[in-house]
């Protein structure tokens, strides 16, 4: 294994790719790849193994360079877990989006999000696993106040197509309105919440095949939330299991 102060990098875009901030400033331009680098190293030990397999010493070996090198653009595991956070809240933010320009409006948006989310928690288990730990351990992985802003406003981004298909929902009619007092994002919480603990039985799946099923029980969770919210039964119409995208 190769490993120096500097570390190697993948060649860089050449002609119109490069911006003229670059150009004029090469030095910027070779650091943001090297923590680019380095942030697709540590995504692929969170893919592949987890989050708790992730460390400074794993980023470096898999980087091919020193662990003092890797303090120089990252100052701790933290802010690592940070950014690989966000890469996790980007792509679902984008699976989101997509699920509502399909001109899916509504209560129909609600559930196409939903089946969305179901989707997520089996095609990037380790993604899953990353948000159910932030929310669901009494540790906490990111401990510096302005990064947990940033994570918390990518949350709320991500989710945002949620927040405004149910209120479009109760402008349609299908839903009954929030009881006073409610906040605005109590009804996407509690389907957060219902979702994301039904989902992590997949685990308990995987161990006791044909004696659980995480994808129809968070689907039997998440309807009897919305029926209690006023949808009519056959209006809530979802993806068979595991076709869930």
């Amino acid at each position: 294994m190769t490993t120096s102060e500097e570390p190697r990098l993948p060649a860089s875009p050449e002609g119109a790719a490069e911006s003229a901030t670059a150009a004029a400033d090469p030095r910027a331009r070779r650091r943001d790849l090297v923590r680019l680098h380095i942030l697709e190293q540590a995504a692929d030990i969170v893919l592949e193994e987890g989050v708790d397999a992730l460390s400074m010493r794993r980023v470096a070996e898999r980087a091919e360079y020193t662990v003092g090198a890797l303090y120089r653009y990252y100052p701790s595991v933290d802010a690592l877990i940070a950014d690989v956070t966000l890469q996790v809240l980007e792509r679902l933010a984008e699976a989101f989006a997509r699920a509502v320009e399909a001109e899916a409006t509504g209560l129909r948006a609600v559930c196409r999000l939903i089946d969305v989310y179901r989707g997520f928690a089996v095609e990037d288990p380790h993604g899953f696993a990353l948000l159910t730990t932030l929310v669901a351990t009494r540790r906490f992985l990111v401990e510096d106040a302005e990064r947990v802003g940033e994570i918390a406003l990518a949350v709320r981004g991500a989710f945002a197509p949620l927040q405004e298909a149910l209120d479009q929902a109760v402008s349609d009619g299908d839903l009954d309105p929030p009881p006073a007092g409610a906040g605005p994002a109590a009804r996407p919480l509690a389907l957060f919440a219902a979702l994301q603990g039904a989902l992590q039985l997949h685990k308990l799946a995987r161990r006791a095949p044909g004696l659980v099923d995480a994808d129809a029980t968070a689907l039997e969770v998440v309807v009897a939330l919305l029926i209690g919210w006023g949808a009519l039964p056959a209006a809530l119409v979802f993806a068979p299991p595991n076709s869930s995208s």
